[in-house]
Formats: structure tokens, C-alpha cells, sequence
């Protein structure tokens, strides 16, 4: 699944990587479960090594950062799919996350996460991508529409 990898380059630091993806409701559990598979095969190192796929936070602040949005979503009723957590105790490495059904009121739908975290809101049907510019600041969409065969 593309939009796993492609949002997790240069470790969600980036202001036009994606972190919210609002799916229709019919897909929505095998989107999930295809982008927490596609997740899990991110390979997080050395940004020298060939084979990583995802490098390090910039700051220890960015793993601060990360870890108290995470928490937030969890506590406002979030599912923590995949991650969440720093990795190892050297460098600034942060766990690929997937959030699922995200409330609105969590910080991880109204702020930039900075970050490899990728929220799943609650779907909303056909009218969801009414909510991309719910928030006072630029957001961008990205609208892929293609048909998702599971047998």
C-alpha cells in the first residue's frame, strides 16, 4: 500500500505528508488492516542504510512531542493500531503509528503531528471530506479514487 510509505517519508516531518485519511465506510476495515500490514514493513534505521525506509526524528523534543500526541488520542478514545512509542534508547527513533477511530477533539485531528503518526478518524460516508478544512490552517487533499478488490 503506497500511502503507508509515502507517509512516512523522512519520518512524517514533512508539512505535506499525509496523517489523516478519511476512507468510506465500505472499505474502511481492509484499508485499515492493508495500511497497519503495509506499516509494519517500514524499515526504521540509519538513514545511510539503504534498506531503511524511515530515519530518525529530528530532536529528542519531536519524540516528547509524538508520545503526548499518542497519548492524547488513546485517552480521547483512539484505538492505537500499530506503534506509539519510541524506539530503542539511542537516537530518535519513533515506532511507524496508526491511530484509528479518532475522535475530533483529539490533538492528532488538529494539529500537525511532525511525526510517522497517521490517523484513521471515524468515517463520515460520502460527505467526510467536508471535515479536510475543519481546522483554521492549510490543509492538503489528496483524493485517490480507485477500485479496492479483496478476495
Amino acid at each position: 500500500m503506497r500511502c503507508a510509505g509515502t507517509s512516512s517519508a523522512n519520518a512524517g516531518q514533512s508539512c505535506i505528508n499525509p496523517t489523516r485519511f478519511l476512507v468510506e465506510r465500505a472499505v474502511y476495515g481492509r484499508f485499515v488492516d492493508a495500511f497497519v500490514t503495509a506499516a509494519k514493513a517500514i524499515k526504521v534505521g540509519d538513514g545511510l542504510d539503504a534498506a531503511t525506509n524511515m530515519g530518525p526524528l529530528a530532536n529528542a523534543r519531536r519524540i516528547t512531542a509524538m508520545e503526548e500526541m499518542v497519548a492524547d488520542a488513546v485517552k480521547k478514545g483512539a484505538v492505537l493500531k500499530l506503534g506509539g512509542k519510541r524506539m530503542g534508547t539511542r537516537g530518535y527513533f519513533f515506532e511507524p503509528t496508526v491511530l484509528i477511530d479518532v475522535p475530533v477533539e483529539a490533538r492528532a485531528m488538529n494539529e500537525e503531528p511532525f511525526g510517522p503518526c497517521r490517523s484513521h478518524p471515524s468515517i463520515w460516508g460520502p460527505r467526510g471530506s467536508d471535515r479536510r478544512n475543519r481546522t483554521g490552517y492549510p490543509m492538503v487533499l489528496r483524493l485517490r479514487l480507485y477500485r479496492l478488490s479483496w478476495r
